[in-house]
């Protein structure tokens, strides 16, 4: 994570936090701080905004531009579920509101990257869709301060912004929900976190339900 903070930054990433070093006393990683607020629910009005949606692909094709050249060597990864590849690109791993800095009506940081791991492109287009449209049932959506009546038009605009279709996006939503509730059930039941807490908050029955919607709504086999 470290190598990978660094590169982002080396590479003109103005997104991400940099790595600064690590403390002696205390142990612990020194990351440089990003001024700003993070999208809780109700989203800040900017996220509810097709401003705000731009501005969440643009700093995504940035992103990918950039580390598809980052070759991590030798790495270890939270997980050993997940290899590279030659498709793969480390993705952040846990990209969604709760990690995304706002000043004002700018979005200005991505946080947490702790989990950052192999993946591919349209996996990480699919966990923004999934959490930023939102793409979830009515309810859900309503908590975010999103209409449901406008994810379908949020959603045309995420994936034309960026350049991508809405098919392979929603394809690849089914792997991330398929992903997670494996991982819930695999690492959950362990104690490894932090699937062990989504698990014991009750994430499994909400992810299942997200799956079921999205699976019924698009006629996804």
């Amino acid at each position: 994570m470290h190598e990978l903070l660094q590169f982002l930054n080396h590479s003109g990433f103005e997104y991400a936090p940099d790595f600064i070093g690590v403390d002696e006393k205390s142990n612990r990683e020194c990351l440089s701080y990003i001024d700003g607020e993070v999208a809780l629910r109700p989203w800040p009005s900017v996220l509810r905004t097709l401003s705000g949606l731009e501005q969440i692909a643009r700093m995504l094709k940035q992103y990918h531009q950039i580390v598809v050249k980052f070759e991590p060597i030798g790495a270890k990864w939270h997980l050993a579920d997940r290899d590279t590849t030659d498709s793969c690109i480390i993705r952040h791993g846990d990209i969604g509101p709760w990690n995304m800095v706002w000043m004002g009506d700018r979005l200005v940081g991505v946080i947490d990257w702790d989990f950052a791991e192999p993946g591919t492109i349209l996996e990480d287009l699919a966990q923004v869709a999934w959490h930023c449209i939102p793409l979830k049932p009515p309810r859900r959506s309503t908590e975010a301060g999103v209409a449901s009546e406008d994810i379908e038009e949020r959603f045309d605009f995420f994936c034309r912004t960026y350049g991508v279709s809405k098919e392979l996006v929603l394809q690849n939503i089914s792997i991330i929900h398929d992903q997670e509730i494996d991982r819930m059930k695999t690492h959950g039941v362990k104690g490894v976190e932090p699937w062990a807490t989504f698990l014991e908050r009750g994430d499994l029955e909400v992810v299942i339900e997200d799956s079921l919607w999205l699976r019924q709504r698009y006629n996804l086999v």
